[in-house]
């Protein structure tokens, strides 16, 4: 079954699909009416649908059925990437998000032999945000992975340091919950 991402959350008991996701799903993979898919929304839940109208530009889909993605590992894991040579960064891009990584972020260190000036990385962040959307797409994941736009290697020090003081005070609370979990099934 087809699997796609929605731009917006899904409210009603039908979506209708334009753009891309049409015209892939009209002319790439000739679906039909009356054949399955699946849209993911943002707030990640699952729309189990079927085509019911297709015309120029536009698939119009009915849903049956919805249910929380369950498709995202439990844990929220941050990529720290220094640019390698070629396009190599492409194909880092598409595995990580086969594997779960939740964002990527690019950056320059001090050892980097690429280094691209502000337009060409602009261009090749779009891109490998599109490579993220069709890794996501054909492992089924609950969410497209983020890929940020390029730092220095200090800034991501910076990041990682800012990152764990909220993750302490986040470890915290779970904690407490969990504390809370047990003593009610006491």
């Amino acid at each position: 079954m087809a699997w796609f991402f929605t731009e917006k959350n899904i409210f009603g008991n039908n979506y209708t699909l334009v753009g891309e996701n049409a015209k892939h799903i009209s002319k790439v993979l000739r679906m039909r009416t009356g054949d399955d898919i699946t849209l993911v929304s943002p707030n990640k839940t699952q729309y189990e649908c079927k085509i019911s109208l297709i015309t120029q530009g536009e698939v119009t889909v009915d849903i049956i059925s919805q249910k929380p993605c369950e498709n995202e590992p439990d844990v929220f894991v941050t990529l720290y990437q220094a640019l390698p040579k070629g396009d190599k960064m492409d194909f880092i891009v598409q595995k990580c998000t086969e594997l779960g990584i939740s964002r990527i972020v690019p950056m320059i260190s001090a050892r980097c032999v690429s280094r691209p000036d502000e337009k060409s990385l602009k261009k090749k962040c779009e891109r490998w945000q599109k490579i993220a959307l069709q890794a996501a797409m054909q492992s089924r994941r609950g969410i497209i992975p983020e890929v940020t736009p390029c730092i220095l290697f200090k800034e991501a020090t910076e990041q990682t340091k800012k990152n764990k003081k909220k993750k302490q005070r986040i470890m915290t609370k779970r904690i407490i919950i969990t504390k809370i979990i047990v003593i009610k099934r006491k």
